[in-house]
């Protein structure tokens, strides 16, 4: 994950990202929910309820915001009106988290986020 984020903001601009993951992961589910009800599949639900649970926490945003911009695109070949507008917007959020990253308030940065490693001389008592 450290390869793939130079940084992860904290402030102001990690309060932000978090907030774009929560808004994506509410997006995610509303628009799982009303897919899995129009296609009868009731193994989606469960599915994406995952992918909206590791958007919310940080875990894994990259992967989660891939298949969230996956379940938008998805759902947004079937939604019309406002729906669709929705969509849209979730695509986008999609994008944006996975271009920016999670943040320094999600379980990337702190399983992945970068250390302070002191090292000490062997000649010091």
């Amino acid at each position: 994950m450290q390869r793939l984020y130079t940084m992860f903001p904290d402030g102001r601009p990690g309060i932000g990202l978090a907030l774009v993951r929560v808004a994506l992961a509410v997006a995610t589910l509303v628009e799982a929910d009303a897919a899995g009800r129009a296609l009868a599949l009731p193994w989606l639900l469960p599915a994406v309820a995952a992918v909206a649970i590791a958007l919310g926490l940080g875990l894994l945003a990259p992967i989660a915001s891939v298949l969230a911009l996956l379940a938008s695109g998805a759902a947004l070949r079937r939604a019309d009106g406002l729906d669709a507008w929705i969509c849209a917007l979730a695509m986008l959020n999609a994008l944006a988290l996975f271009l920016l990253g999670p943040g320094a308030y999600s379980l990337d940065a702190r399983i992945y986020g970068r250390r302070l490693v002191v090292m000490q001389d062997d000649d010091e008592p």
